[in-house]
């Protein structure tokens, strides 16, 4: 399912570039754990069927092997996560990896764009980053 997660994080990202609300002073992604959990729970789960994870902890536990490979930095509040950040040098990264796997799957290319039309038609809550 990281594959998936990528997707998520990529069209969370794109949604932002679109809306030019996301960029921190380093170029970084930031993106509330609340508001990832309600993109994969509510939108894609509950409004358009997109069953990614059955439990919050399984999600959480991708994001800390995303991390553990580079991918995000994760800040915590407590034990909690709080906000997962993606620098430039990995938002490329992400682009392309869910890029190549969108050639080489076309199972993965449909999922992919039901994720993205979920996404795309959602509003995403933007918080600007300073």
């Amino acid at each position: 399912m990281l594959s998936y997660l990528l997707l998520v994080l990529k069209g969370i990202m794109e949604k932002r570039n679109d809306e030019r609300a996301m960029i921190s002073r380093d170029d970084s992604v930031v993106i509330s754990f609340s508001e990832l959990r309600r993109v994969i729970f509510e939108i894609l789960w509950e409004k358009h069927k997109i069953a990614l994870y059955d439990h919050e902890p399984e999600l959480m536990n991708e994001l800390q092997i995303l991390s553990k490979m580079g991918f995000i930095k994760i800040e915590y509040a407590d034990d909690t996560i709080k906000e997962i950040i993606i620098d430039k040098d990995n938002q490329e990264k992400i682009v392309r990896i869910v890029g190549i796997l969108k050639n080489v799957d076309s199972m993965y290319r449909v999922f992919a764009e039901n994720i993205e039309r979920a996404i795309n038609e959602s509003a995403l809550r933007v918080s600007n980053v300073s």
